[in-house]
C-alpha cells in the first residue's frame, strides 16, 4: 500500500493495515532448524531478525519500567490519559486524597448520555488486589 492509500485511511485502520502486513512479514521470516548462529555466513538471515526481537523486548522492559516507577497518582493519570487517547471524555479524575473508591470516570460522548459509563478504582503497586479490597 502506497503512502497516498495510507492517507485516506483512518488512524485506525492505518494500525491494522501495519499489524497485518508486519504479522506477514514475520510469517515469512522462516529460519531452518540446523542454522548455526556462530557461522559468519548465517548472519545475514538471523542479524535483522534478532535485532527486531532485541529491540522489541527492550522496548516492552523500558515501558513496564517506566510504569512501574510512577506512584499511585502519576498512574492514574496515566490511566485517564490512555482513556481519553481511545477517545474517551474524563470529566472526573480524583485529585490526591481520598476519594470515595472512584478514580476516575470515563464517557464515550461528552455527557455521558451513551454507553459505556466506566467508573474505576485504580491500583498500582506490586502485590495483587484483594477481591475484598475491590468490592
Amino acid at each position: 500500500m502506497k503512502g497516498k492509500d495510507l492517507a485516506n485511511l483512518t488512524p485506525e485502520e492505518v494500525i491494522k493495515k501495519s499489524a497485518a502486513a508486519y504479522r506477514e512479514w514475520k510469517n515469512d521470516q522462516v529460519i531452518p532448524d540446523d542454522i548455526d548462529p556462530g557461522d559468519p555466513d548465517n548472519q545475514k538471515i538471523l542479524s535483522p531478525l534478532m535485532i527486531f526481537e532485541e529491540m522489541e523486548q527492550f522496548a516492552i522492559s523500558s515501558l513496564e519500567n517506566h510504569i512501574n516507577k510512577k506512584n499511585a497518582y502519576e498512574f492514574q493519570d496515566l490511566v485517564a490519559a490512555l482513556l481519553r487517547g481511545m477517545g474517551y471524555y474524563t470529566p472526573f479524575v480524583a485529585p490526591k486524597g481520598k476519594d470515595g473508591g472512584v478514580d476516575v470516570i470515563a464517557y464515550r460522548d461528552p455527557l455521558g448520555t451513551e454507553s459505556p459509563r466506566i467508573r474505576m478504582q485504580i491500583k498500582h503497586r506490586e502485590e495483587k488486589t484483594d477481591v475484598k479490597e475491590v468490592r
